[in-house]
């Protein structure tokens, strides 16, 4: 079997893939559609899913740019009701 090279630009974009499957998304994903949180598929060319904040004052075209939103307003670390906290996880309905 061949080896396949990475270059020094994709292996930075597995490395940033691999941290952002830390975080269990679908968990993540049902908190914000708890809260008023709306997605949609992508249509066309787009091959990432859409997601919007409850009043529509901002969109996330990528699930990498929700999870930032998400750390950034103090929810990287919470647990579940179960306690099962971040924890690798099946990818969900995102990108």
């Amino acid at each position: 079997m061949a080896r396949i090279r990475l270059s020094p630009r994709e292996k930075a974009v597995a490395a940033a893939t691999a941290a952002l499957r830390e975080v269990d998304f679908p968990h993540l994903c049902r908190q914000l559609w708890a809260a008023g949180w709306t997605d949609k598929k992508p249509t066309g060319l787009p091959l990432q899913w859409r997601y919007t904040t409850p009043d529509g004052a901002k969109v996330f075209y990528a699930e990498a740019e929700l999870m930032e939103h998400n750390e950034e307003q103090g929810h990287g670390d919470q647990d579940d009701e179960h306690g099962r906290g971040n924890q690798v996880g099946k990818h969900g309905r995102g990108g």
